[in-house]
């Protein structure tokens, strides 16, 4: 019986020091991550313009063929970098349908002369900025009595 305890101890003793030779040694990796923090703006709630007719001077009409904005449109954009913003042409969103015979959008910063025009470019730098929006709409002859609406569309670009 010995013989066969001896061959136990030894297998054990084999199979005890193959697990030991096997000890996960430590390791460590990094992992790299990477990341962009884009330029943002954001919008202030608009201030709503008004609409008022007008009439070019070379034409005999009396009606006003045309809308333009009586009151500018205002809003505040604020940015953490520096960016562009440009205006859509006026869409019409109420009051009698017509096919305008041109029609733009001009902004200008608040306070300054300079504007730009329908999808120009305006440079927005970092901080605050009050935006103005002036529409016009020509229709080219006398506009139906009615009570019209329109909307222009600002858009930021990095």
């Amino acid at each position: 019986m010995r013989r066969g305890s001896s061959l136990v101890t030894s297998v054990l003793a084999v199979l005890s020091a193959v697990a030991i030779g096997n000890k996960a040694n430590a390791q460590s990796i990094d992992v790299p991550f990477t990341g962009t923090v884009g330029g943002a703006c954001s919008f202030s709630k608009p201030v709503a313009g008004t609409l008022k007719g007008y009439s070019q001077r070379s034409t005999n009409s009396s009606s006003p063929t045309a809308l333009i904005g009586n009151v500018r449109g205002k809003v505040t954009v604020n940015c953490n970098s520096s960016a562009k913003v440009r205006a859509s042409a006026p869409v019409q969103t109420g009051g009698p349908k017509f096919t305008p015979k041109s029609s733009s959008a001009s902004i200008k910063f608040a306070g300054t002369n300079h504007s730009y025009g329908t999808n120009t470019n305006m440079p927005l730098k970092t901080g605050e900025s009050n935006i103005e929006v002036f529409p016009y709409i020509d229709k080219g002859s006398p506009l139906e009595p009615g009570t019209y609406s329109y909307r222009v569309t600002l858009t930021i670009t990095p």
